[in-house]
C-alpha cells in the first residue's frame, strides 16, 4: 500500500504538507482510480482543478472523502445521475458537537434523528450529510451553500431526506431565485461504525459505486 500511495502524484500545494495530509490525499485518489475501474474506465489518477475539486473523466461524476485512517470514493455515469457526494467524519466530541450544532443543525432537525444516537453522533451525522449534499449539488449551483439552506425533512433507517429550507430563497442560485418546492428532495444514505459516520448523496439514480 505504501508503494501504491507513493506513486500517486501530488498537486504542488501539497508537496510540502505533512505526511498524514499527503497520505490522505493519495489514498482518496487511489479509491477513485479503483472506483473508475469498476465502471470500466482506465483514465489514471484524477487530477485537481483550480477550484481544488477532483477532475473526473468526461461522462463521470464523482466524489472523494477521507478521515484519519479511512478514504472513500463514489463515482457514477453522468448520463444516469445528476450528482454524487460522499463524506466521512470522525464522531465529534461533546464540546465540538456543541460548537458545530450552532452552525449546522436546528433543534427540530436533531429531534428527527433516531433516539439511539448520542447528541455528538447526531450532530456529526447532520454535518456529514449536509457536506455530502453540498458536494452533490455544487456542480449545478456553482456557489457556496450554507448549512441553514438545507433542512432535514424526515429520517428513515439508514436514510435521511433533506429539502431546501426557506433560507434557500434569500441566497438563491446564481441564475435567479429557487423557491422551496416541496418536491425537491435530497436523499442521503448513512452508515455508522467504529466511531465514524459515512454519508452518500446520490441524485437521480438507483445505485452508485461506493468504496
Amino acid at each position: 500500500m505504501r508503494q501504491a500511495l507513493a506513486r500517486v502524484p501530488l498537486p504542488s500545494e501539497l508537496e510540502g504538507a505533512v505526511a498524514k495530509r499527503r497520505d490522505e490525499y493519495r489514498a482518496g485518489r487511489l479509491c477513485a482510480v479503483y472506483a473508475l475501474g469498476l465502471l470500466g474506465i482506465d483514465s489514471g489518477v484524477p487530477g485537481r482543478g483550480a477550484d481544488r475539486l477532483p477532475r473526473w473523466p468526461p461522462g463521470v461524476l464523482g466524489s472523494i472523502s477521507h478521515c484519519s485512517d479511512l478514504a472513500l470514493s463514489a463515482v457514477a455515469p453522468s448520463d444516469l445521475y445528476a450528482g454524487v457526494g460522499i463524506d466521512v467524519e470522525q464522531c465529534l466530541d461533546a464540546d465540538e458537537a456543541d460548537s458545530v450544532a450552532e452552525v449546522v443543525a436546528s433543534g427540530a432537525e436533531l429531534l428527527h434523528l433516531p433516539g439511539w444516537l448520542s447528541r455528538s453522533m447526531a450532530v456529526t451525522l447532520l454535518f456529514s450529510a449536509k457536506e455530502a449534499i453540498y458536494k452533490a449539488i455544487f456542480p449545478g449551483v456553482k456557489r457556496y451553500v450554507d448549512f441553514a439552506e438545507v433542512c432535514l425533512h424526515r429520517a428513515l433507517p439508514g436514510l435521511l431526506v433533506f429539502r431546501p429550507s426557506c433560507a434557500w430563497q434569500s441566497a438563491g442560485p446564481p441564475h435567479g431565485r429557487a423557491p422551496c418546492h416541496e418536491h425537491i428532495e435530497w436523499p442521503v444514505a448513512f452508515h455508522i461504525e467504529a466511531g465514524k459516520v459515512i454519508t452518500l448523496c446520490l441524485l437521480g439514480g438507483e445505485s452508485v459505486r461506493l468504496l
